[in-house]
């Protein structure tokens, strides 16, 4: 996620520097779109998880998304969702 947003930003600011015609602004933008727009996706479904997290009163934290989302079943890492499950409990069992 930070790499997008580095990425489109730092591209967008470069084109926006080094380049004197607004024509070809339309044409230089094209490679930071998909990155932008998936980095705005991706911080919007985090922060909606967060959202549902903390209205049911529980704990949020945002390093259980490092490796992708925790609640996916049969993802990429299965194993961490037990983990992540773990946390949940230990959560729910404080409060």
């Amino acid at each position: 996620l930070q790499m997008f947003l580095f990425f489109a930003f730092s591209y967008a600011f470069m084109i926006g520097v080094t380049t004197p015609n607004f024509g070809a602004l339309v044409r230089f933008k094209i490679p930071l779109l998909p990155l932008f727009v998936a980095g705005m996706f991706i911080t919007d479904h985090i922060l909606q998880e967060r959202r549902k997290t903390l209205l049911k009163g529980r704990r949020f934290r945002f390093e259980w998304f490092t490796d992708g989302d925790p609640g996916r079943v049969g993802g990429i890492r299965s194993s961490g969702n037990e983990r992540n499950n773990a946390l949940h409990v230990r959560d729910v069992e404080r409060s």
